[in-house]
């Protein structure tokens, strides 16, 4: 694989970070190819026409011209993704950014998320830092940052890392860019797949903390890690928070909170289910048998249940 080629122009100084790169700088020349032609050759997806225009340049720089000339960003976005094919290179992470920005700007969301998941699913050499700050330094609007940052947390849940997910959320924190729940949800579902509850506290507090938007699957989420690992008191702590926040429990709270208590109290029994489970379909005798078990202490479960549910 051939090593990133880093080109920083416009805010930052023209340099080849890598001069033994097969694709050396050179000036794209306007003379023989004006910027109106070959954004016409891509919109188009006239590529061996455009292909031969760039026989006497450097694809990078075009790039760079694109990004500058404020074209649409879905044109440059749609040359972007040619180029590093046919030219068998991998653009600088300092134009991604430059090219998220722009598609921010233009509210391109869509293709921001797409770009995002594909950028988190094959890049593994970056590091989450170096990304937060290209993002920080490769546009002016901290909205449109957010909104990346944002993005950028829920690529990496949905490509199943949610490590780094978990460490760009801290980032974003050390930015200060506004996260939502649209990410920090699905953070707080894999954090609990993954028995991280650790984790999930932390998310949990930041979002308090940083006054991102929570709701009943944010609390409920939360509430189904600490029950899981037995830490009742806790759980009964996030109810709180949920009544303060003016979210109403529902039928996932209860249930979550009632089944966090019978696996505590009635361990034993708990065990016994799972293990019919494990070789068998249970009957209605099992279940009947069961019932009757718990039942005789119905009131140690109920009753913290219904205090807390208060």
């Amino acid at each position: 694989m051939h090593p990133k080629p880093k080109l920083f122009h416009g805010k930052f100084i023209l340099v080849n970070i890598f001069p033994g790169n097969k694709h050396p700088l050179r000036p794209f020349s306007s003379d023989n190819t004006s910027l109106p032609i070959v954004t016409e050759l891509i919109s188009k997806q006239h590529w061996k026409s455009l292909k031969t225009h760039l026989q006497n340049a450097s694809p990078i720089t075009l790039l760079q011209q694109l990004l500058d000339s404020r074209v649409d960003p879905c044109l440059t976005l749609r040359y972007f993704n040619w180029s590093e094919k046919e030219f068998n290179l991998s653009h600088s992470l300092e134009h991604s950014c430059m090219l998220i920005h722009s598609l921010a700007n233009a509210k391109r969301y869509p293709k921001m998320r797409s770009f995002l998941y594909s950028f988190v699913k094959n890049e593994n050499s970056i590091s989450v830092s170096s990304i937060f700050h290209a993002i920080s330094v490769s546009g002016d609007s901290f909205c449109a940052s957010s909104i990346i940052a944002d993005m950028l947390v829920l690529a990496y849940v949905n490509n199943m890392k949610s490590h780094l997910a978990f460490e760009a959320f801290k980032r974003a924190g050390d930015y200060g860019f506004k996260l939502s729940a649209v990410s920090c949800n699905p953070l707080l579902s894999a954090l609990v797949k993954e028995d991280k509850i650790e984790d999930v506290e932390y998310v949990y507090k930041e979002m308090i903390r940083r006054r991102i938007e929570v709701n009943a699957i944010s609390f409920n989420t939360v509430i189904n890690g600490l029950c899981k690992v037995g830490k009742l008191n806790k759980a009964s702590d996030v109810i709180q928070d949920m009544k303060a926040w003016g979210v109403l429990p529902d039928v996932i709270t209860y249930n979550t909170l009632i089944s966090g208590y019978c696996k505590k109290v009635f361990y034993h029994v708990y065990k016994k289910i799972v293990s019919v489970y494990l070789v068998s379909i249970p009957t209605a005798s099992i279940y009947m048998f069961f019932l009757q078990e718990i039942l005789q202490y119905a009131p140690q479960v109920l009753e913290p249940c219904y205090l807390f549910l208060l």
